[in-house]
C-alpha cells in the first residue's frame, strides 16, 4: 500500500523525496510548478489559517516575520505539517541544540506546537534525534532501545521537510529511510 507523504515542493530534501515516492506538495500561488504527483494549491483563507502557528513559532524561535514571500512559505509549511501523523526533518541545530536553524526550524517549531511526533536528522552529527515533548528537548536515537524510541520509519501521512542545501548526508539518509520502511 503506498504511503501518503507531504512536502513543500522546494529544492533539496523535498525534491529528493519526490524522486523516491509520490507525494502531496502544498504550493502558494507564486511557487514554481513542483515535481510532485499531487498538488494542493493554497488559497488566501488557507494561508490565513496558518498565521497563529507561524506567529507562535516566531515567538518560540525569537525570530521576526519579514518578507511577504517568506511568510507564504512558512504558511505553506504549516499545511505540510498539519495533516501529518509524523514529522521528519533534516537540518542543522543551533549551538545549544535547542532549535533547528533556518526555514526548517520554523517548520519544526510548528510541529512541536501541533504536538506532532517529531524526528530531526542533525546533518552535522549525521544522527537522528527524537523530540521529547515531556522534557522539551531533543534526544539522540542512537543507542536507545525499542522500549524507548528507535530510528524513524515512514508511516502513512508523514511530512518530510528539510534543508535546501545539497548536504552529503541528505540523500543517503533519505534513501535509507525509504528502504527501511
Amino acid at each position: 500500500m503506498p504511503l501518503t507523504i507531504y512536502t513543500g515542493g522546494a529544492k533539496g530534501v523535498d525534491t529528493h523525496v519526490e524522486r523516491l515516492s509520490p507525494v502531496w506538495s502544498f504550493v502558494c500561488g507564486h511557487h514554481p510548478t513542483p515535481r510532485a504527483k499531487s498538488l494542493a494549491p493554497l488559497t488566501q483563507p488557507d494561508l490565513d489559517a496558518a498565521m497563529p502557528f507561524v506567529t507562535r513559532a516566531a515567538f518560540q524561535l525569537g525570530r521576526h516575520l519579514s518578507h511577504p514571500i517568506t511568510l507564504q512559505y512558512l504558511q505553506r509549511n504549516y499545511h505540510v505539517i498539519k495533516p501529518a501523523s509524523l514529522v521528519l526533518a533534516l537540518g542543522y541545530f543551533d549551538e545549544l541544540r535547542k532549535h533547528v536553524l533556518g526555514g526548517t526550524g520554523w517548520s519544526v517549531a510548528m510541529a512541536q506546537l501541533l504536538l506532532k511526533p517529531l524526528y530531526v536528522f542533525d546533518l552535522d552529527m549525521e544522527q537522528w534525534h527524537w523530540w521529547n515533548p515531556t522534557l522539551q528537548q531533543y534526544q539522540p536515537c542512537d543507542g536507545m532501545t525499542y522500549d524507548q524510541i528507535s530510528l524513524p520509519t515512514l508511516q502513512d501521512n508523514t511530512a518530510i521537510l528539510g534543508t535546501r542545501e545539497e548536504d552529503k548526508a541528505v540523500y543517503p539518509t533519505l534513501d535509507a529511510l525509504f528502504q527501511r520502511s
